[in-house]
């Protein structure tokens, strides 16, 4: 998983690259804190370039806030995760992160970007 992570911000915006150690441990910490429940956490490869995707553009047209979007956009994907994990999942069950899990927790936030450079 490292070396994708490299290759992701490479790609979505080269100005990223020193995210590059957060989004890692970001997401390492996401998944210790659920293990601590039992269950598995997983990202695909094509979800963590979505998050590094979203997060460069929401920096680009809302407000450009660095590495600190990264959290903002983890925390939001990850909020109904851990309270399932917490609550309603089994010990030894597996959740896995897809592109598509990353974009329906997003789609309302990237909405809301967007129309907030119309509102004076």
């Amino acid at each position: 998983m490292d070396y994708y992570i490299r290759i992701v911000f490479v790609i979505v915006n080269s100005r990223m690259i020193s995210c590059t150690f957060l989004l890692q441990q970001v997401l390492k910490q996401q998944v210790e804190l659920i293990a601590t429940e039992g269950v598995t956490l997983t990202f695909e490869n094509d979800a963590i370039l979505e998050i590094a995707r979203i997060a460069a553009q929401m920096n680009k047209t809302v407000e450009n806030i660095g590495a600190r979007r990264l959290h903002t956009v983890i925390e939001r994907i990850m909020e109904e995760i851990s309270f399932n994990a917490a609550e309603e999942m089994k010990e030894g069950e597996e959740i896995i992160v897809t592109k598509a899990l990353v974009q329906e927790r997003l789609s309302d936030a990237l909405v809301a970007s967007d129309l907030s450079r119309f509102i004076l």
